[in-house]
């Protein structure tokens, strides 16, 4: 609102002083003015408080905007994330199943645990075949011991890598699905942010 500010006797405005009270633990602001004309005083007083509530709306205005549209960009920018983490994981399970891979991994561990236990049995036909008192005929056992020993230390390596294969598609496979859940949680908290 306009107010009329009185001029003095020399021509100038009258002064009002504006004191403000200290508020300690309120956001209520205790002004007190005084001057030469009370009229006028309460009338300063009613226009300075006008004009600083209207300043508060606007201010609010622009924050609430500019908040509003922060948040309406980073939504946007989630549900894009959230897209993309879930085209990855489909992309990855249409060549990977995850079934097979377990599958696949129980038939590793079982397949190391018998060559595991083939090799143990080797190793101990080995060690009768070379002691001391075994009978020297027994040179063509320990090299056929030897021989069966060898393959099965290579079936051993082709399974551990068989084997590391299938858990590190199981371990991508919860990665992936990982990163959608996050990016869900993520999109749904600032969209439930964005309505209230």
């Amino acid at each position: 609102p306009n107010v009329v500010i009185p001029l003095g006797k020399d021509g100038e405005p009258l002064p009002v002083a504006i004191h403000v009270a200290e508020a300690r633990e309120s956001t209520v602001v205790p002004i007190a003015a005084t001057g030469p004309d009370s009229a006028y005083v309460q009338t300063y007083l009613d226009a300075l408080m006008h004009t600083y509530l209207e300043y508060t709306r606007n201010v609010r205005k622009v924050i609430s905007g500019g908040t509003l549209a922060s948040i309406t960009e980073q939504v946007q920018r989630a549900e894009r994330d959230l897209r993309a983490e879930q085209d990855l994981l489909r992309a990855f399970q249409q060549t990977n199943d995850p079934a097979i891979s377990r599958a696949q991994e129980a038939v590793a561990v079982e397949c190391l645990k018998r060559l595991n236990t083939q090799l143990s049995d080797l190793q101990l036909e080995d060690s009768l075949a070379r002691r001391p008192s075994a009978p020297q005929s027994d040179a063509l056992a320990i090299e056929t011991i030897q021989f069966k020993m060898d393959h099965i230390q290579k079936s051993i390596q082709e399974w551990e890598s068989k084997l590391a294969g299938s858990t590190n598609l199981l371990f991508e496979t919860q990665r992936l699905e990982e990163n959608v859940r996050r990016s869900q949680s993520m999109y749904e908290r600032l969209v439930q942010l964005l309505q209230n």
